[in-house]
């Protein structure tokens, strides 16, 4: 039962950190053109240091998971969903904080289908995933200080200063630049801190801020102008617009090479055929107030179940046997239907105070929960982390605040 909790925990702090990566602020309003538009928001967006985000992100994927084998049985349909609310503060760069809730959907569904088709519905097994249910259906969090406070079950706990580190991308919700750098970091294979002392971020985050390099000529096409709406009660412009996958990696990748990260820019254009091969669509819409902000950003993907299939099959195989891999694709494919992935955020009271504390009254050490070795496999996930140098052994099984 240890290990199912470690598995959702463990999925739910890399669904916290997805939603905190892909948030957006910064745009203009007026009369300019829509390309216009979105330049200058991309060029504003550092100037976005705190705010609130509401957000849904789901993913569904549709198909028959028995092709791929017995023991996948009842895995498909998949559906999940992430939604909640944040406040975050970046003004302080060195400490960010966040605070919010996280409610997910569906993964207990999931687990309990995983454990059916391993013959583990026994009773004690199926009261422990309906109370991991119970307990995702709210989730509540605070990042400060360089720690991590989580909320489950109507307890507070904490992880250590290595799990807080590796997970820093839930203070990090402020933009495309903190995002963009993000997204090097994670490409590059710097997600240590023993090797992330050999990135020169200040020269990535410059280049994600670059309108030469990721304006939206290069990374967006097929931009619509979808008329004026009203968003948190005031005109925003809505536009529509398709994303260039190939233009973003190829900048992503020279600004990497410009950045002294060759080898990594290496890799990207190694398999950014393949990677641009996976999506069907990939649409985005933002709404832009006349105070030069994002206010609502919704992103739409869908991906190629064949490409998806075949990448699986090459993954999957066990020998290097060309009829292997091939039989691989094809289970693969005959499992999968569709895949769609939407991620919608809705932005207020930027740059405005935010009031974000440590939570009051006794805190547990979530390594006594769940075990020490959660917080150095958790470590690695924000890519900045100093999990590689955890012993995974607990330090006090209460905190005071």
């Amino acid at each position: 039962m240890k290990k199912v909790n470690a598995l959702v925990l463990g999925m739910m702090l890399l669904a916290v950190m997805m939603f905190s990566a892909v948030v957006a602020t910064g745009c203009g309003g007026g009369g300019a053109q829509p390309s216009e538009v979105i330049d200058n928001a991309i060029a504003n967006n550092a100037n976005t240091k705190s705010g609130h985000v509401d957000y849904n992100v789901k993913l569904d994927v549709q198909g028959d998971a028995t092709a791929l084998g017995a023991e996948f049985k009842g895995l498909l349909p998949l559906t999940l969903g992430i939604s909640g609310g944040a406040d975050f503060d970046n003004n302080d760069a060195s400490n960010p904080k966040a605070q919010g809730n996280v409610a997910i959907t569906g993964l207990d569904t999931i687990l309990q289908s995983i454990a059916s088709s391993q013959g583990s519905s026994d009773a004690s097994t199926t009261m422990g995933l309906n109370l991991i249910g119970s307990m995702l259906s709210d989730i509540k969090f605070v990042t400060l200080d360089q720690k991590l406070y989580l909320n489950l079950g109507g307890t507070w706990y904490q992880t250590d200063a290595s799990s807080a580190s590796g997970l820093g991308g839930l203070g990090g919700l402020g933009g495309l630049s903190g995002l963009g750098s993000g997204l090097s970091s994670g490409l590059s294979g710097t997600g240590t801190s023993t090797r992330a002392s050999t990135v020169d971020t200040a020269c990535l985050e410059n280049a994600f801020k670059d309108k030469s390099r990721f304006g939206s000529s290069n990374i967006l096409s097929n931009i619509q102008d979808a008329g004026t709406e009203s968003i948190n009660g005031a005109d925003a412009r809505h536009f529509k617009a398709d994303i260039n996958l190939d233009g973003f990696l190829t900048q992503t990748a020279n600004a990497m090479r410009d950045c002294g990260q060759a080898e990594a820019a290496g890799s990207i254009e190694a398999g950014k055929s393949q990677l641009t091969s996976m999506f069907k669509t990939k649409s985005v819409e933002l709404w832009v107030d006349n105070n030069n902000n994002f206010v609502q950003v919704n992103l739409n993907l869908e991906l190629d179940p064949a490409a998806i299939a075949n990448l699986a099959g090459s993954l999957g195989g066990t020998s290097t046997d060309s009829t292997s891999t091939d039989s691989g694709a094809a289970a693969a494919a005959s499992a999968l239907k569709s895949i769609t992935f939407t991620v919608n955020l809705k932005m207020s009271n930027l740059n405005q105070t935010m009031t974000i504390t440590k939570p009051q009254g006794n805190i547990l050490n979530l390594d006594d929960l769940l075990g020490g070795g959660l917080g150095s496999s958790l470590g690695g996930l924000g890519g900045t982390g100093t999990s590689g140098t955890s012993t995974g052994t607990s330090t006090s099984s209460i905190y005071s605040p």
